[in-house]
């Protein structure tokens, strides 16, 4: 427990991305920072070792591309990822097919990328709670010479990278990184063209299959920890949830109320907010099977975020 905690510390202390990237320094542009207040509260607000109340909408986004092999590999390795997120009971999963042509601009290559700060309040509106993306990193062959003179020959390695991460809608912050790479000496086609050496595709594809299978493994851990939060979205006099009886919402669900917390601001002018100072409780007014209105009006108090209440033991 106390190990989870400092990692999960060691992750949101230093610059929180509003991304989905690598951890290479120069793939990040748009990168968020916050204070030391927001790690003080860290195991309040991040990590609460407990049972999940509600269920969480996960959006699984196309896999980020950067090793070489085909698009008809790329979704069998998306539909993976959907295959092992989807088994846990607590975790609903839907998929985006393609990326939308605004958001191609905040795709930069080939370490990762940074997602439209606009779909990821869209994608919160909405009511997915996380964002989560495949990335393959490129494929790298090295060649080194092997042996004792005058049997010395040479030979080559791939390493493959593959790396899964997760951004919350709500505050933005990248709440899952699990990484993973491997190297190999086999597989290695001979293109006859300067002595260029390519990783044979199929062989890719099964690496990188057994290796989303054990980072999805690594993620649902952590997705099942992260509590269930939103910021409600204004109409007419209600607030209202995008999510109701399909992730675990009744008649009986108490939520706390939450102000806006510590800014954190980009390099490139946008701004989200943590969650601060709790303000109260609040229960449900009314659900449906996709919503759900809370037991106050919009006018009589101003609510940022809420956060499901986690039962007493």
């Amino acid at each position: 427990m106390k190990a989870g905690i400092l990692r999960v510390i060691l992750i949101l202390s230093i610059p929180v991305l509003l991304a989905f990237t690598s951890g290479c320094g120069g793939a990040a542009r748009d990168v968020y920072y916050v204070g030391g207040e927001t790690a003080k509260s860290l195991k309040r607000l991040v990590t609460p070792d407990a049972k999940p109340v509600l269920k969480k909408k996960i959006l699984i986004t196309p896999v980020i591309n950067n090793s070489g092999i085909d698009k008809l590999q790329t979704d069998q390795i998306m539909q993976a990822c959907v295959s092992y997120i989807s088994k846990d009971g607590y975790l609903v999963v839907s998929t985006l097919q393609k990326y939308e042509d605004q958001d191609q601009a905040f795709l930069t290559k080939p370490y990762g990328a940074i997602l439209n700060p606009a779909y990821v309040k869209k994608s919160g509106a909405s009511g997915i709670n996380i964002l989560l993306a495949c990335i393959i990193q490129p494929v790298e062959v090295t060649k080194a010479r092997k042996g004792i003179w005058p049997y010395r020959k040479d030979t080559h390695k791939i390493t493959l990278s593959v790396s899964l991460n997760a951004v919350d809608t709500v505050n933005g912050t990248l709440v899952v990184f699990e990484d993973e790479t491997i190297g190999f000496k086999s597989g290695l086609l001979n293109t006859d063209e300067n002595d260029k050496w390519l990783p044979d595709s199929n062989l890719l594809q099964k690496n990188i299959l057994d290796m989303t299978k054990k980072l999805c493994s690594s993620a649902i851990k952590r997705l099942r920890k992260i509590p269930w939060q939103s910021e409600p979205v204004v109409e007419g006099d209600n607030y209202v949830i995008r999510s109701g009886r399909d992730i675990g919402i009744n008649e009986n669900t108490v939520f706390e109320l939450f102000k806006k917390g510590e800014p954190a601001k980009s390099g490139a002018g946008g701004q989200y907010f943590l969650l601060g100072e709790k303000t109260g409780e609040i229960g449900i007014r009314s659900v449906t099977e996709g919503s759900a209105v809370l037991n106050i009006d919009a006018g009589q108090s101003e609510i940022s975020f809420i956060r499901v209440k986690q039962p007493v033991k």
